[in-house]
């Protein structure tokens, strides 16, 4: 980038055409001259101060420079600098007596079809509001009481965080839109602008928080949510691992997974789920799923290892037995270890860094004895 060149927000709202060219006026007096602008941001070029009067064209019909427009307006004593945000061409003199119209009919029928112009993109706007929405609205889990004891649970479980930052960010976008507009229209009547102008702050507040939740959408659609990986290509363990090698897994595969299922996005912990039981029939006198050993296996990651400890805090609170869980000596590189166990169900918590892992078995065997192993396939996640 050019050292002469220097990026800055524009303070006041894009639809303000006066509070713009008079903001542009003053920036010239400092010894920025307006040289383009890309979203909230605008670039100026270092020159010698000095005072200017400038105009802001409404585009309606043409994205680039018109040259036959430019050529009027040079005949005027004007320039041009370029356009602002794709909405306006922008010119500037040194001349304050200079009139960009004359003709009083011509400005208002160009700021008439600039405005149905801008009242159409605001039902984009409204569209946008519309589609985000509607993808993450199941992000609710219909009550705060599951967001205030079960934070963790309900982030991983719902897409809480796209929601509120959607409706965030969205609340700042349609502000800025409206308090734009209505400045839009006092121009017209030909009213000086208000304190309202001053609100460009609101579209980089929106745009900010919009961002994360734009990739988050992104990754949905493009499928990059969910990538399961292959059992054998995995270090996972399996029920077979823990009741031996002669042990027979059922052959549903609804029950007995041969992948890892795994998946997250920016706003969603990344999370691996595994699975299996063993051989059970549905027939009379055969044995049913509550009764077969069967291993289950959920994890989550987390960007900040107190929202791991947070998620192992809520997996132990919620008990399906009366015993309590007990906490173990740390091994493996773990940095904590709860055990729940019975004779015939237990349940095993492990938490290394930001990853925690939650294990449940049903089944005989003593999952203490598999502690560092679980610790080992943490470790290569």
């Amino acid at each position: 980038m050019n050292k002469q060149s220097c990026w800055k927000l524009m303070p006041v709202n894009g639809y303000d055409i006066f509070a713009i060219e008079s903001y542009l006026e003053r920036m010239a007096e400092q010894g920025l001259l307006f040289s383009m602008t890309a979203g909230p941001l605008t670039l100026y070029c270092h020159d010698e101060a000095k005072t200017l009067q400038f105009h802001l064209e409404p585009m309606i019909d043409k994205s680039e420079a018109d040259t036959e427009l430019n050529a009027l307006y040079e005949d005027a004593g004007w320039w041009y600098l370029g356009t602002f945000r794709n909405n306006y061409f922008v010119f500037a003199t040194e001349n304050p007596e200079a009139k960009a119209y004359t003709d009083p009919d011509s400005l208002d029928y160009v700021l008439k079809r600039f405005s149905k112009q801008k009242l159409i993109s605001g039902l984009g706007l409204l569209a946008f509001n519309f589609f985000l929405l509607s993808l993450y609205h199941r992000g609710w889990p219909g009550s705060w009481i599951y967001l205030q004891y079960f934070t963790m649970e309900t982030i991983s479980k719902y897409p809480v965080l796209p929601l509120l930052l959607s409706i965030l960010g969205l609340v700042f976008l349609d502000l800025y839109y409206l308090l734009g507009f209505l400045c839009l229209l006092r121009f017209r009547a030909g009213k000086a602008a208000n304190k309202a102008s001053r609100s460009g702050w609101l579209l980089t507040v929106g745009i900010l928080i919009l961002i994360p939740v734009v990739i988050n959408t992104f990754q949905l659609f493009s499928g990059l949510d969910y990538r399961p990986i292959d059992l054998e290509d995995s270090n996972f363990v399996t029920l077979s691992e823990i009741e031996g090698p002669e042990f027979r897994l059922t052959g549903n595969r609804m029950y007995n997974m041969d992948y890892i299922s795994h998946g997250g996005t920016l706003l969603d912990p990344e999370n691996w789920y595994f699975q299996q039981y063993g051989t059970f029939s549905n027939r009379d006198g055969g044995s049913n799923i509550n009764d077969v050993p069967r291993l289950i296996l959920s994890i989550n990651r987390y960007p900040m290892k107190a929202l791991a400890e947070k998620r192992a805090q809520e997996w132990r609170a919620y008990r399906v037995m009366e015993e309590e869980y007990q906490s173990l000596s740390p091994v493996g590189g773990l940095e904590e270890i709860h055990l729940l166990q019975s004779d015939e169900r237990s349940y095993l918590i492990l938490r290394q860094g930001g990853t925690v892992l939650r294990v449940e078995y049903q089944g005989d065997k003593n999952l203490s004895k598999f502690v560092e192993r679980f610790a080992q396939m943490l470790q290569d996640l």
